[in-house]
């Protein structure tokens, strides 16, 4: 599963037998009902980076509130709030990447 498809399925996402992706957010699906992963912009929009860095934020926050444990980034971020706001639009997405990364592998 790429970055992108991980991201689309946090958000809510799901994908068919043909690799059509369906209730993507935060964009409406393409004209067709669906989208293909290559139509998937998370990494080059920040209309479709941010509402995901939102979500992923609030859910980092109720997991820490619920067991007390947050990751410490290779980049020394331990939050995405963290991340100065001059970082380019790739060290965001891969900071988010790599914490929805490390969130996904914990017990919930």
């Amino acid at each position: 599963m790429t970055d992108n498809e991980l991201i689309a399925k946090f958000m809510g996402g799901h994908q068919n037998t043909e690799g059509r992706w369906y209730n993507v957010k935060p964009i409406q699906n393409g004209k067709n009902g669906y989208l293909l992963t290559q139509n998937f912009k998370y990494d080059i929009s920040w209309d479709w980076l941010i509402p995901f860095v939102d979500k992923l934020n609030n859910t980092l926050y109720d997991y820490k509130e619920q067991f007390g444990v947050i990751p410490l980034m290779n980049e020394g971020y331990s939050d995405l709030d963290d991340v100065p706001v001059t970082s380019g639009i790739i060290t965001v997405y891969e900071t988010a990447v790599n914490l929805l990364k490390w969130y996904n592998a914990q017990p919930k």
